[in-house]
């Protein structure tokens, strides 16, 4: 399923859904070619690496279509989601939870010097984020995963300047994974 998901966003070439903030998706080739960088250092053999942040590190699904985030330099590798909807789902979270990029106003950003902009997600860029990651998927999720779509869009920034507490956050994370352990293992051959 996972593969089949993955070829699908490829092929449509869904730029909204295909930048999310630090996680790139891959191309076939590029999928290819990091699977060779890294044969020789990590032991992803039954893994298929589909995506890259901006250090390098790396998510890759395995035969069971678990998602695991792979760090580049130490070689840990935790369970990041079940499956590819539900890892893009937490990245989604982690960015209206403030995680991978600084939240701000509409205002904000809009005074904002241009370098420093980059660098901020104003709370209508992280909501269309939402919405289009829900329009791209709504058929794959849970009751659970909308109702969370939904409170997260109606939501304003609070005043940690993020649409979920960290709080709120975990509480997703620990429903996503199921009741599986985000236990880090190391994986360097």
């Amino acid at each position: 399923m996972n593969r089949e998901i993955f070829n699908k966003l490829i092929e449509k070439g869904n730029s909204d859904i295909l930048f999310i903030p630090d996680m790139e998706f891959l191309s076939k080739e590029e999928m290819e070619k990091r699977k060779n960088l890294y044969a020789d250092t990590y032991k992803i053999d039954d893994m298929t690496i589909f995506a890259i942040n901006g250090g390098g590190d790396f998510w890759a699904w395995d035969s069971s279509e678990k998602v695991y985030f792979v760090e580049l330099g130490s070689g840990n590798c935790k369970l990041f989601a079940i499956n590819l909807v539900d890892a893009i789902f937490r990245q989604v979270i982690e960015c209206a939870s403030g995680m991978t990029m600084e939240l701000c106003t509409d205002d904000e950003k809009e005074e904002m010097d241009e370098d420093d902009a980059e660098y901020y997600y104003s709370e209508s860029e992280c909501k269309q984020l939402i919405e289009d990651f829900i329009k791209e998927f709504n058929t794959h999720l849970s009751e659970y995963e909308k109702s969370i779509v939904e409170r997260t869009l109606n939501q304003e920034l609070n005043d940690e300047n993020t649409l979920l507490s960290f709080e709120e956050y975990q509480e997703v994370i620990m429903q996503l994974l199921q009741g599986e352990s985000e236990e880090v293992t190391n994986i360097v051959r």
